[in-house]
């Protein structure tokens, strides 16, 4: 017998978010730093922290530095420092294609958390309005408690994408 071992807390994640504004001005304040600087009441992560943008041709870069700010439950926190529950969200958005690919690079627990996928921002009521989705894939290699933890940190990025709408609604001028 052989292969390897299964991956525990393995999950495909897609989230849902409208935003009232139109497709390429929701990507434009996408990619525009200040919509960073506005406080999210969003109680499991925090605001992010530019650490890089880059334009050229269409495409722009961004590193953003993230920080769970949460709470744990007992079992989790065994094994996790809340305080190390900071990571690295590198993007690379394409403004023509109406979409983004991200990777989320952990500072602490790197082979025990990875996660990667796309947002794609689609037209809903003619144009006028937007559905950003996020996909991708979720491995928390937690042993008892990696569903508990991918459970936690995909509920803060639900609850931050829809803290998120309506200010990237107001950034992009609708």
């Amino acid at each position: 017998m052989g292969g390897a071992a299964p991956t525990l807390g393995d999950v495909h994640f897609r989230i849902e978010q409208p935003v009232a504004a139109p497709p390429d001005r929701v990507v434009a304040a996408f990619t525009d730093p200040e919509r960073f600087e506005v406080e999210h009441q969003v109680p499991e992560v925090g605001v992010p922290h530019v650490l890089q943008r880059r334009s050229r041709q269409g495409t722009v870069e961004l590193r953003l530095r993230y920080h769970y700010v949460g709470s744990l439950s007992p079992a989790a926190r065994r094994v996790l420092d809340p305080d190390k529950l900071t990571w690295v969200q590198e993007l690379t958005v394409r403004s023509g294609e109406r979409r983004a690919e991200f990777r989320m690079v952990p500072d602490h627990y790197p082979d025990r958390l990875r996660c990667q996928g796309q947002f794609l921002f689609d037209e809903l009521d003619g144009g006028a309005s937007t559905l950003q989705v996020m996909e991708g894939e979720l491995v928390v290699s937690f042993p008892l408690v990696g569903p508990v933890v991918e459970r936690s940190l995909l509920s803060g990025v639900r609850r931050y994408l829809a803290a998120e709408a309506p200010g990237l609604a107001q950034l992009a001028g609708a």
